[in-house]
């Protein structure tokens, strides 16, 4: 999704509290002006938000049962209802806020003009800030410096927030989320309490989920199969890595037969491939265009790690073919053999 951000057209901010420990809402009587910092604001969306990895209001029976995707709804419609209905999603925040590590903090609403893919159209920004900064300022005056200390919030270092984009509001419109916030445990709340939002089922997304899956069935479940190994978990990584990056079209039982030999490990992951689905709602089945992103992003033939008796540690960069081991029946011990050409 190519996303351009235009200008702030609308700006508010509300204090939003921990409800577990009766913190309370404080609300702005009128909207914030950011007329000296649009520049900065906009280009840190771009930078902060992973627009490739979609998500929708999602609900099993009707869209309007969602308080949060009504009041979102109405802004599209009817631009004064701003204030308004920003309150009410302020309000509807503070009542998902009950998990001990959620912290109070200004929840900061935006309504941009923007462009998705081409096309005009309008989103809403909702950024929660909580950690706020101590900044060391310097003035100069004359041929001095004054030194002050100011208090303030990071553009670079956003923790929640999500773009509702007003494109297909039938489907539930498409959400972009901060890159990271759904790894937060305590930020849970916010994705499927107070959004109430789903991924939406995109080449990204059926990437990202299909090297999830093999990650997790290399690691997980291949020792207990044929008692495997991590060099060799490694080398099937590697593998997948090569075979994913190579193709541009996934096509899973091929990929399946590249990165496993033996035909009975190929059927079983086959097996785990179609539990995960069942699992997570998704399907992988037909062959699907690989999304580069995701596997830039995902990293599955990253660096490895074994660790010896707490004595050594052999990081695999790549080349894993280049170690051997096996076992020393004379010292009853495992030992790793290592090829390479000259030290660094």
């Amino acid at each position: 999704m190519r996303v351009k951000i235009n200008r702030i057209m609308h700006t508010i901010i509300h204090f939003v509290g921990n409800k577990g420990k009766d913190e309370g809402v404080n609300f702005s009587n009128d909207e914030t002006s950011f007329d000296n910092i649009e520049k900065d604001i906009c280009n840190t969306f771009q930078e902060s938000f992973h627009m490739e990895e979609k998500y929708c209001f999602f609900s099993k029976s009707n869209l309007n049962d969602i308080p949060t995707f009504v009041s979102v709804k109405s802004i599209f419609n009817d631009h004064s209802s701003f204030i308004i209905q920003s309150r009410n999603i302020a309000n509807l925040l503070y009542e998902k806020s009950l998990h001990p590590k959620i912290k109070p903090g200004e929840v900061c609403f935006l309504l941009l003009d923007c462009e998705v893919d081409g096309n005009s159209t309008e989103a809403l920004c909702i950024l929660k800030y909580e950690k706020n900064q101590r900044i060391l300022q310097l003035k100069k005056k004359d041929n001095n410096y004054l030194a002050l200390i100011q208090e303030g919030f990071s553009l670079k270092k956003l923790e929640k927030g999500c773009i509702i984009f007003n494109v297909n509001p039938d489907l539930g419109y498409q959400i972009s989320l901060l890159s990271g916030v759904k790894k937060q445990e305590e930020a849970k709340y916010w994705l499927d309490e107070f959004l109430q939002c789903q991924p939406i089922s995109n080449e990204y997304r059926k990437t990202e989920c299909l090297l999830e899956a093999i990650s997790s069935y290399i690691t997980d479940e291949v020792p207990l199969f044929c008692n495997a190994n991590k060099l060799s978990q490694f080398s099937m990584l590697n593998n997948c890595g090569k075979s994913i990056k190579s193709n541009e079209v996934i096509d899973i039982n091929e990929l399946g037969k590249s990165i496993f030999e033996d035909e009975e490990l190929q059927k079983d992951f086959s097996r785990y491939i179609d539990d995960y689905q069942s699992e997570n709602n998704i399907s992988l089945d037909t062959p699907f265009n690989a999304s580069k992103s995701a596997i830039k992003r995902k990293k599955i033939d990253k660096p490895r790690l074994i660790k010896l008796d707490g004595s050594f540690e052999i990081r695999i960069r790549k080349n894993s073919e280049m170690i051997e081991n096996g076992y020393d029946e004379e010292k009853k011990m495992n030992f790793y053999k290592i090829y390479y050409r000259s030290e660094e």
